[in-house]
């Protein structure tokens, strides 16, 4: 997949330098990197790493597509909380006090429900992915450091050109070049703005992705209207027994006002409505009684 965005496990399931001789410069005998290998291994590409420098970070992020549309997602990050909200007013969130989805399409939020701790850190990644970077099929042009940082140009290989193209709704013609246009920040080493362009024989060039990085971005707060609906005092239970009948055995759930649902995060397990595991469960949209699953886990 050559589109910078890593959807989330869910959704997958259900995508330079202000100072004179920069960081790199003075920790690695004045050279900035000579490849995109040197790039990767000096550079923070993902969300995860980037928080071990900063306390909160936005990135913004806008696709332009071939028939016109434009299609974005904003992202929150701190210590204890992701956030992604795209321009269609779909939601996802992970946080200490509330794991949720709202999908504007049914105008349905739904708390998750996490089989164990390694599910909720797996989803948890997929979440980072949304505003993580990588290099597949492209070549370094250039590096250079200027005002507003460490300018990195970099140009994508006719075949991923083409298939880049595709998959966000363009022609591809023969001379049509992919540049991706990168700000590393030197103190950080982090990418903090970017953006990809096509360009055409004739000179033509067509922005098809932008994106920002906030270093120091208001906190995230979701709405109280869909908070209220969570935490209604009418409300339901979703439990599900993991291993039942077996030394292993031990039970997550998730209590939520009725009208909303709760989204089970499995991985590769299956729901069965019997203890036994023989009655696999079919979802049939009820979101006003208790419900009790049964699934198995493998250890």
């Amino acid at each position: 997949m050559y589109k910078k965005l890593i959807f989330s496990v869910l959704t997958a399931s259900l995508i330079l330098s202000g100072t004179s001789a920069s960081v790199w410069a003075q920790e690695e005998a004045g050279s900035l990197p000579r490849s995109l290998e040197e790039v990767e291994d000096s550079t923070i590409l993902n969300m995860e790493d980037l928080l071990e420098k900063v306390e909160a970070a936005g990135c913004n992020t806008i696709e332009h597509y071939g028939d016109g549309s434009v299609y974005s997602w904003y992202c929150y990050y701190s210590e204890d909380t992701c956030v992604m909200e795209n321009s269609e007013g779909y939601i996802e969130m992970l946080s200490k006090d509330i794991n949720c989805v709202y999908d504007p399409g049914t105008d349905t939020p739904s708390r998750l429900l996490f089989l164990s701790e390694e599910g909720k850190e797996e989803y948890k990644n997929g979440m980072y992915d949304y505003s993580s970077y990588m290099f597949d099929g492209e070549d370094m042009v250039s590096i250079t450091e200027e005002a507003e940082g460490i300018r990195l140009v970099t140009q994508l290989d006719d075949a991923s050109a083409a298939d880049y193209l595709d998959s966000m709704g363009y022609e591809y013609q023969e001379g049509d070049i992919v540049q991706w246009n990168y700000e590393i920040n030197p103190e950080i080493r982090a990418i903090v703005s970017a953006n990809a362009v096509c360009i055409s024989e004739d000179g033509t060039e067509t922005t098809i992705f932008e994106r920002t990085l906030n270093l120091e971005p208001e906190k995230y707060a979701l709405s109280s209207e869909i908070l209220d609906r969570l935490n209604a005092e009418e409300s339901r239970t979703v439990t599900v027994v993991v291993n039942p009948g077996t030394e292993q055995e031990y039970s997550v759930s998730e209590t939520v006002g009725k009208g909303c649902s709760v989204s089970t995060y499995t991985g590769d397990a299956v729901l069965y409505t019997d203890e036994s595991c023989t009655e696999e469960y079919i979802p049939t949209g009820d979101t006003e009684n208790d419900l009790t699953l049964y699934t198995t886990i493998e250890e």
